[in-house]
């Protein structure tokens, strides 16, 4: 089979997230299986145009705009493609104009909705909402869909797409085999990505609120640090007087990551939505359990009392609240340490790539 994965970024992306690493690990595997794999992204600064990764082919043209009339191009050039997978961020490749419907599927972790409003100034975002949601029912009804949650698939159809329509596609854990004991006193770790939609500065306000009942309280930020919205991190952390209390660790090898994940008392998951948690489930593969707002996608890689917490409010003060019943109750926290440890050693990417596989395959394509 040979298959073209369209999507606006690639794993190289400054702007690639868990959703690339989803199809990595399944685009791979794929590849393993003796099919032929080509991911049409879109450029960046100082990208290659083509090279292979993990056997699959990575192909660079065009801005996040203009990448979807190159990937036209591209399918009309190069018409030997057996299925195409169209991912959607936020905006479609509109694939349904010019792939025949046996050789197209859908791929999305979300419906945008919300995340324009974080992502694009008020005018743009208003436009956005209406228009994805429009593309969805107009031209993605009558073929299918795959998403990777059950928050997922409810938003898809009320945007108009059939239930028998769609298919949830299990994601996969994968981290370190780090051995790292917890710091002794308090400690916060976050690593889902420095973006406005994530609302890390919840988490900080959540800190300044701990501080004077946690005294030797740390918080590691990792990952990009350079960013408008990392540098506007950092000025609440001033503003907040929290220098002594919050490190930036900027981007750090995978090794390190998951040593600095695994000896933390725990993590935070804030953002407007998510597909699925991945961060907050590679965090429990380490033995690190979350506190979880109660949003799309995060309540679902999170069981509340057994695997982590969810607040009852999007506040940094039940932020908070939740933190200080986890820090305080020794025999809770470490009992939910084992039990997120034992959920999450149960995804696996192999079990994603056979329903990604078999979900594809029973729709007759190839």
């Amino acid at each position: 089979m040979n298959i073209l994965l369209l999507n606006r970024y690639d794993p190289a992306h400054p702007r690639a997230g868990g959703a690339e690493r989803f199809s990595l690990e399944n685009m791979k595997r794929f590849v393993a299986d003796g099919h032929s794999v080509t991911w049409f992204a879109s450029s960046f600064r100082d990208s290659v145009s083509e090279e292979t990764v993990d056997g699959v082919r990575i192909m660079r043209r065009g801005n996040r705009l203009s990448v979807i009339m190159h990937a036209w191009r591209h399918f009309r050039k190069e018409d030997g493609y057996d299925l195409v997978i169209d991912e959607m961020h936020a905006l479609p490749f509109m694939t349904p104009l010019y792939v025949p419907a046996e050789k197209r599927v859908l791929l999305i972790h979300e419906v945008a909705g919300v995340i324009w409003s974080y992502m694009t100034p008020l005018p743009v975002a208003l436009i956005g909402r209406v228009v994805e949601r429009l593309l969805l029912r107009l031209f993605y009804r009558t073929q299918p869909v795959l998403t990777v949650s059950k928050a997922g698939r409810d938003e898809l159809v009320s945007c108009g797409i059939p239930s028998d329509m769609i298919t949830v596609i299990p994601e996969g854990v994968s981290v370190s085999m780090v051995e790292a004991d917890k710091t002794e006193r308090p400690s916060i770790v976050y690593f889902g990505g420095l973006r406005p939609l994530k609302r890390v500065e919840h988490q900080l306000v959540a800190v300044s609120l701990l501080k004077k009942e946690y005294p030797y309280l740390k918080m590691y930020i990792l990952g990009n640090d350079s960013s408008a919205y990392a540098r506007k991190l950092k000025k609440i952390v001033s503003q907040l007087k929290l220098d002594d209390r919050v490190e930036f660790t900027g981007f750090v090898p995978q090794d390190e990551r998951d040593r600095i994940v695994a000896s933390a008392w725990v993590t935070f998951g804030t953002s407007v939505k998510e597909g699925w948690g991945l961060a907050v489930a590679e965090a429990a593969a380490l033995g690190t359990p979350a506190i979880v707002y109660p949003t799309p996608g995060n309540t679902e890689a999170v069981e509340h009392m057994e695997t982590g917490l969810h607040t009852i409010a999007e506040s940094p003060d039940k932020l908070a609240q939740a933190a200080r019943k986890l820090f305080s109750e020794d025999d809770f926290r470490q009992e939910l340490s084992a039990s997120a440890r034992k959920a999450a050693n149960a995804l696996t990417w192999e079990k994603s790539y056979h329903a990604f596989k078999d979900a594809v395959l029973s729709d007759g394509k190839a």
